[in-house]
C-alpha cells in the first residue's frame, strides 16, 4: 500500500476493512493517537460507519499492550 503511514492509506485501510467485515455500529476501533487517526477526515469517516473511537492515552504506548498481547496469542496459523 505505502512506505509511510499517511491519512490517505488509514482510511483506505479502513474503507476496506468496513467492505470486507461490514462492522455493526457501535464497534470500538482502537489506535494510537497518531495524526492520521485523530485526523477531521478519519473521524468523520468512522462516524459515518457508526463505529466508536478509542485511542490510546497520551504519552502511555502500553495502553494497548494487553489486548495486543492477546491477539497475538489468539491467532490461528
Amino acid at each position: 500500500m505505502a512506505d509511510r503511514m499517511l491519512q490517505d492509506l488509514t482510511t483506505a485501510a479502513l474503507a476496506m476493512a468496513v467492505k470486507h467485515r461490514r462492522p455493526r455500529p457501535g464497534v470500538i476501533h482502537h489506535s494510537d493517537r497518531g495524526s492520521q487517526y485523530t485526523s477531521q477526515t478519519y473521524r468523520d469517516q468512522l462516524a459515518r460507519h457508526g463505529l466508536a473511537s478509542s485511542m490510546s492515552r497520551v504519552g502511555m504506548p502500553y495502553d494497548s499492550a494487553v489486548v495486543e498481547s492477546f491477539f497475538s496469542r489468539s491467532r490461528t496459523s
